[in-house]
């Protein structure tokens, strides 16, 4: 420290010992090494702000599409909960007593219905099947009858149809169909 004290001392008496002019020299040298410095400086931690800003940016961009994919999963999860609530709710029904309800309904005579055993499509998922003949039926019944069918509060769908015109009245139609239920497997 006593070493410093000499040194600071010594250009100390050196600068007041400098003429006029060679010291305006010397204290607008210093100011222009201390602005460069300064300078320096300033730049150094505009361009550290900077980058910190443009991180700031992405992280923040980074964030939005983290909450869009949220929001997508959320949806996503509400429509799979729904879905899984009209399984559940499909689960309830039995078709024989609910296609023996819509004929009724609609003066549509069954000729014979059987159970069909179905592949299911996924390992928690059962279908249910059974297979419908209807004899002598308009085509008109038909199309209300199949209506009335797939547009019940449960997810029945049917999945094969196969019609032919009625050999003895031409107006009528035998009918073979599948109707399908699926519930959750339990």
């Amino acid at each position: 420290m006593n070493g410093i004290n000499k040194q600071l001392s010594y250009l100390l008496n050196s600068f007041y010992n400098l003429p006029l002019q060679e010291k305006a020299v010397a204290f607008f040298g210093m100011l222009a090494v201390l602005g460069m410095i300064v300078g320096g400086v300033l730049w150094s931690v505009e361009s550290h702000i900077d980058k910190k800003e443009r991180r700031l940016e992405n992280r923040k961009a980074k964030l939005m599409t983290i909450l869009a994919k949220k929001q997508e999963l959320e949806t996503a999860q509400r429509k799979m909960q729904y879905q899984e609530d009209i399984l559940k709710r499909s689960g309830s029904v039995r078709l024989f007593p609910l296609l023996e309800e819509l004929s009724k309904k609609l003066d549509v005579e069954i000729g014979d219905m059987n159970e069909r055993h179905v592949i299911s499509p996924a390992e928690n998922i059962k279908v249910v099947a059974v297979e419908v003949h209807l004899r002598k039926i308009t085509l008109e019944k038909l199309t209300q009858f199949l209506f009335q069918i797939e547009n019940t509060e449960y997810i029945i769908k049917v999945t094969n149809l196969r019609v032919k015109q009625d050999f003895t009245t031409k107006q009528y139609l035998e009918v073979t169909f599948t109707v399908s239920t699926y519930k959750l497997a339990t």
